[in-house]
């Protein structure tokens, strides 16, 4: 009995603002202006301590003139503001391969380092999270030369995360 006691007393402990661990998510986007094109970025994530965090995206990319797939490997640490809203700052490491489709069997490869430091999650309930990145610094190699180059990004993005 004690030892069930311990034990439930621990898990108790390490139970923090999620008590889901996993969570499947992502983002897409479809524009019309001057030629169609569509990306889907699907995330697994996972929490490996109480606010520490992994997360796998699939990045996909279609429109008239290219193809293109990544794998996004991000960790995140989670700085409560209050009982539902998280700042989130991450570090990202990914790949992508682009195929250009206009007829001249065109390919690119990128390697891409960034840090973001302008990205908050929204806890609307314990199973659903918005998530919104607002500035991304980015250092990333194009192509089969050594041009790195280096990028502030300030668009937003918008996630939508489930979690169990």
């Amino acid at each position: 009995m004690k030892k069930l006691c311990m034990i439930m007393l621990a898990l108790v402990m390490t139970t923090g603002a999620f008590a889901q661990k996993m969570w499947l998510g992502g983002t897409g986007s479809l524009s019309a202006s001057g030629s169609a094109s569509l990306s889907l970025v699907p995330t697994f994530g996972y929490f490996l301590t109480e606010d520490i965090s992994v997360e796998g995206r699939l990045n996909l990319a279609f429109n008239s003139s290219n193809i293109g797939v990544g794998v996004t490997a991000i960790g995140r640490y989670w700085v409560p503001i209050n009982d539902k809203l998280f700042y989130t700052p991450g570090l990202s490491f990914g790949f992508s391969h682009t195929s250009y489709t206009n007829g001249s069997n065109y390919k690119t490869s990128s390697f891409d380092l960034g840090v973001q430091v302008g990205s908050f999650h929204y806890k609307i309930n314990d199973a659903w999270v918005l998530g919104a990145n607002f500035i991304t610094l980015s250092i990333n190699n194009v192509g089969n030369g050594n041009n790195a180059r280096f990028n502030l990004t300030t668009s937003t993005n918008i996630s939508v995360n489930y979690f169990f």
